[in-house]
């Protein structure tokens, strides 16, 4: 058995074969000698806004997951806190809708992306220390995604009204 794996430039080394496309898609192939067949694992998320107008993809598999209880993000998702999961900002490619896509600056550089035609909270994005990076909201994502890992952050601010285990 031979494993092909995705690298930058397409080019042949023994008994490999090496593929690149042009979407940057997780890609692992098996490939067999003898007219074997090829079996595929792709990674990508689909998302998109409550009304459907506003889609997008991941190309990746988020880093990290966050129940984020600071006042801001239970503001804009009128709930006790906000779950987002953070992956490099190239990665996040909206599919449909740009147009309906609204921002929002809600402290200093940081800016909140919403569906203007229904409200849903897409993103946020701008930090200082991690200007490369974007949080997509996990509840618009259409894809199954289960993070290894969902940490609680800005607890200062947790409501106290709030008791799950």
């Amino acid at each position: 058995m031979e494993i092909c794996f995705i690298t930058k430039r397409s080019r042949r080394i023994p008994n490999a074969w090496h593929f690149r496309f042009a979407l940057n898609l997780v890609f692992t192939a098996q490939w067999f000698r003898f007219g074997g067949s090829v079996s595929c694992k792709v990674i990508m998320y689909l998302g998109s806004c409550l009304c459907g107008e506003v889609k997008y993809k991941l190309l990746s598999e988020p880093k990290k997951a966050s129940n984020c209880h600071c006042t801001m993000c239970q503001k804009q998702h009128g709930a006790a806190f906000a779950t987002y999961a953070s992956l490099p900002k190239n990665d996040l490619v909206y599919i449909s809708g740009l147009s309906a896509l609204a921002e929002y600056n809600s402290s200093g550089s940081i800016v909140r992306k919403f569906c203007k035609v229904c409200g849903s909270s897409m993103e946020w994005g701008g930090s200082s220390q991690y200007p490369d990076w974007v949080s997509v909201a996990i509840a618009t994502l259409d894809s199954p995604y289960k993070p290894n890992k969902i940490i609680d952050i800005q607890t200062d601010t947790k409501v106290c009204w709030l008791n799950y285990s």
